[in-house]
Protein backbone atom coordinates (compact mmCIF):
# COMPACT_ATOMS: atom_id res chain seq x y z
CA UNK A 1 0.00 0.00 0.00
CA UNK A 2 1.48 3.49 -1.16
CA UNK A 3 1.31 6.03 1.85
CA UNK A 4 0.73 9.78 0.94
CA UNK A 5 1.33 12.67 2.72
CA UNK A 6 -0.31 16.04 3.02
CA UNK A 7 -0.14 19.44 4.97
CA UNK A 8 -3.75 19.79 5.08
CA UNK A 9 -5.64 18.74 8.17
CA UNK A 10 -8.07 16.63 8.81
CA UNK A 11 -11.57 17.85 8.73
CA UNK A 12 -13.19 18.94 11.75
CA UNK A 13 -16.69 17.50 10.54
CA UNK A 14 -15.26 13.70 10.46
CA UNK A 15 -13.81 14.18 13.30
CA UNK A 16 -16.19 12.74 15.80
CA UNK A 17 -16.87 9.64 13.42
CA UNK A 18 -15.89 6.67 15.30
CA UNK A 19 -17.20 4.18 12.78
CA UNK A 20 -18.98 3.66 9.29
CA UNK A 21 -22.51 4.67 9.20
CA UNK A 22 -23.27 2.00 6.53
CA UNK A 23 -21.63 -1.13 8.32
CA UNK A 24 -20.01 0.11 11.43
CA UNK A 25 -16.87 -1.01 10.40
CA UNK A 26 -13.88 0.59 12.02
CA UNK A 27 -12.64 3.81 10.17
CA UNK A 28 -9.14 5.11 8.94
CA UNK A 29 -8.41 8.17 8.39
CA UNK A 30 -6.52 8.21 4.49
CA UNK A 31 -4.57 10.33 2.35
CA UNK A 32 -5.75 9.06 -1.43
CA UNK A 33 -2.97 11.52 -2.93
CA UNK A 34 -0.19 13.12 -2.16
CA UNK A 35 -1.15 16.57 -1.02
CA UNK A 36 -4.85 15.80 -0.90
CA UNK A 37 -6.95 16.52 1.93
CA UNK A 38 -7.03 13.48 4.43
CA UNK A 39 -10.68 11.56 4.55
CA UNK A 40 -11.95 8.11 5.96
CA UNK A 41 -11.92 4.97 4.51
CA UNK A 42 -14.08 1.73 6.25
CA UNK A 43 -12.12 -1.19 7.41
CA UNK A 44 -15.14 -3.17 7.25
CA UNK A 45 -17.43 -4.85 5.15
CA UNK A 46 -18.20 -1.69 2.90
CA UNK A 47 -14.94 -0.27 1.94
CA UNK A 48 -16.85 2.78 1.90
CA UNK A 49 -14.63 6.20 1.55
CA UNK A 50 -16.10 9.11 3.69
CA UNK A 51 -14.94 12.68 2.50
CA UNK A 52 -15.87 16.15 4.15
CA UNK A 53 -17.56 17.44 1.09
CA UNK A 54 -18.75 21.41 1.50
CA UNK A 55 -22.89 21.65 1.67
CA UNK A 56 -24.42 24.05 -1.80
CA UNK A 57 -26.80 26.27 -0.97
CA UNK A 58 -29.07 28.35 -3.33
CA UNK A 59 -29.57 32.16 -2.43
CA UNK A 60 -31.74 35.08 -4.59
CA UNK A 61 -30.96 38.58 -4.91
CA UNK A 62 -34.73 39.19 -5.54
CA UNK A 63 -35.23 42.65 -6.90
CA UNK A 64 -38.62 44.71 -6.49
CA UNK A 65 -39.71 44.90 -10.33
CA UNK A 66 -41.09 48.55 -10.05
CA UNK A 67 -37.87 49.78 -8.37
CA UNK A 68 -35.14 47.31 -8.15
CA UNK A 69 -35.18 47.25 -4.35
CA UNK A 70 -33.46 44.50 -2.67
CA UNK A 71 -35.07 41.91 -0.44
CA UNK A 72 -33.27 41.26 2.36
CA UNK A 73 -34.54 38.88 5.46
CA UNK A 74 -33.95 39.34 9.10
CA UNK A 75 -33.06 36.08 10.25
CA UNK A 76 -34.95 34.59 13.15
CA UNK A 77 -32.57 31.44 13.91
CA UNK A 78 -28.96 30.91 14.67
CA UNK A 79 -26.25 31.08 13.20
CA UNK A 80 -26.79 34.79 13.20
CA UNK A 81 -29.86 35.58 14.57
CA UNK A 82 -30.94 39.04 14.19
CA UNK A 83 -28.53 39.84 11.37
CA UNK A 84 -29.75 40.85 8.05
CA UNK A 85 -29.31 38.25 4.96
CA UNK A 86 -30.28 37.36 1.63
CA UNK A 87 -32.88 34.42 1.42
CA UNK A 88 -31.98 31.14 0.69
CA UNK A 89 -30.88 28.08 2.37
CA UNK A 90 -29.60 24.52 1.73
CA UNK A 91 -30.37 22.43 -1.20
CA UNK A 92 -32.30 19.08 -0.75
CA UNK A 93 -31.08 15.79 -2.42
CA UNK A 94 -31.66 15.20 -6.29
CA UNK A 95 -33.14 19.38 -6.20
CA UNK A 96 -32.33 21.53 -8.90
CA UNK A 97 -30.47 24.35 -7.78
CA UNK A 98 -32.58 27.09 -9.37
CA UNK A 99 -35.77 25.15 -8.01
CA UNK A 100 -34.14 25.13 -4.67
CA UNK A 101 -33.56 28.97 -4.57
CA UNK A 102 -37.43 29.21 -5.55
CA UNK A 103 -38.66 26.67 -2.93
CA UNK A 104 -36.25 28.49 -0.44
CA UNK A 105 -37.95 32.13 -1.33
CA UNK A 106 -41.49 31.02 -1.12
CA UNK A 107 -40.35 28.97 2.20
CA UNK A 108 -39.17 31.94 3.96
CA UNK A 109 -41.11 35.23 2.31
CA UNK A 110 -43.49 33.68 0.40
CA UNK A 111 -42.87 35.34 -2.85
CA UNK A 112 -43.02 33.80 -6.67
CA UNK A 113 -40.10 35.10 -8.50
CA UNK A 114 -38.54 35.05 -12.01
CA UNK A 115 -34.96 34.09 -11.61
CA UNK A 116 -32.21 35.44 -14.02
CA UNK A 117 -28.45 35.67 -14.44
CA UNK A 118 -26.30 34.08 -11.95
CA UNK A 119 -23.90 36.28 -9.65
CA UNK A 120 -21.81 33.72 -8.35
CA UNK A 121 -20.60 31.09 -6.02
CA UNK A 122 -18.94 31.95 -2.57
CA UNK A 123 -17.27 29.48 -0.31
CA UNK A 124 -18.16 30.40 3.67
CA UNK A 125 -18.83 28.02 7.09
CA UNK A 126 -22.03 27.76 8.79
CA UNK A 127 -23.56 26.77 12.33
CA UNK A 128 -22.67 28.22 15.69
CA UNK A 129 -19.16 26.11 15.33
CA UNK A 130 -18.54 27.19 12.39
CA UNK A 131 -17.64 23.76 11.14
CA UNK A 132 -19.82 23.18 7.91
CA UNK A 133 -18.50 24.45 5.07
CA UNK A 134 -20.50 25.62 2.24
CA UNK A 135 -20.66 26.55 -1.02
CA UNK A 136 -22.78 29.69 -1.72
CA UNK A 137 -24.61 30.23 -5.19
CA UNK A 138 -26.23 33.27 -5.88
CA UNK A 139 -28.85 34.38 -8.35
CA UNK A 140 -30.47 37.94 -9.64
CA UNK A 141 -34.18 37.55 -9.25
CA UNK A 142 -37.47 39.53 -9.81
CA UNK A 143 -40.68 39.22 -7.14
CA UNK A 144 -43.71 38.46 -9.24
CA UNK A 145 -45.87 39.88 -6.57
CA UNK A 146 -43.79 41.99 -4.06
CA UNK A 147 -46.68 42.90 -2.09
CA UNK A 148 -46.89 39.25 -0.55
CA UNK A 149 -43.70 39.39 0.90
CA UNK A 150 -43.80 38.66 4.39
CA UNK A 151 -41.62 36.94 7.05
CA UNK A 152 -41.54 33.41 7.64
CA UNK A 153 -40.50 31.03 10.38
CA UNK A 154 -37.15 31.25 9.65
CA UNK A 155 -37.23 35.12 8.93
CA UNK A 156 -38.26 37.88 11.76
CA UNK A 157 -38.56 40.37 9.80
CA UNK A 158 -38.11 41.48 5.58
CA UNK A 159 -37.21 44.68 4.15
CA UNK A 160 -36.91 45.95 0.99
CA UNK A 161 -33.58 48.27 0.52
CA UNK A 162 -32.10 50.28 -2.19
CA UNK A 163 -28.51 50.17 -2.15
CA UNK A 164 -27.91 53.14 -1.09
CA UNK A 165 -29.54 52.34 2.25
CA UNK A 166 -28.58 48.46 2.70
CA UNK A 167 -27.68 47.64 6.15
CA UNK A 168 -24.20 48.19 7.69
CA UNK A 169 -22.38 45.21 6.19
CA UNK A 170 -21.01 43.98 10.25
CA UNK A 171 -25.31 43.75 10.37
CA UNK A 172 -25.01 41.41 7.76
CA UNK A 173 -25.09 37.43 8.29
CA UNK A 174 -22.17 35.44 7.39
CA UNK A 175 -18.80 35.95 5.65
CA UNK A 176 -19.73 35.29 2.02
CA UNK A 177 -22.75 37.60 1.59
CA UNK A 178 -21.23 40.82 1.79
CA UNK A 179 -18.46 39.50 -1.40
CA UNK A 180 -22.21 37.98 -2.50
CA UNK A 181 -23.95 41.64 -2.00
CA UNK A 182 -20.71 43.29 -4.05
CA UNK A 183 -20.81 40.99 -6.73
CA UNK A 184 -24.85 41.11 -7.45
CA UNK A 185 -23.86 45.10 -6.98
CA UNK A 186 -21.43 45.26 -9.49
CA UNK A 187 -23.64 43.71 -11.65
CA UNK A 188 -26.20 46.05 -11.47
CA UNK A 189 -23.97 48.70 -13.70
CA UNK A 190 -24.09 51.81 -11.49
Amino acid sequence: MTSFTTDLPFPESLTAWKACPVCCGDVEQVVAEDGAQPHLECRGRCGREWYANPKPTVNLFVEHPVDGRLLLVRRGKDPFEGYWDVPGGFMEEGEDAVEGARREIREETGVEVTVGEFVGAFSDVYGTDRATHTVNLFWRAIAVDPDAAAPSSDASEIGWFTREELPPMEEIAFDCVPRAIAAWAAGLGH
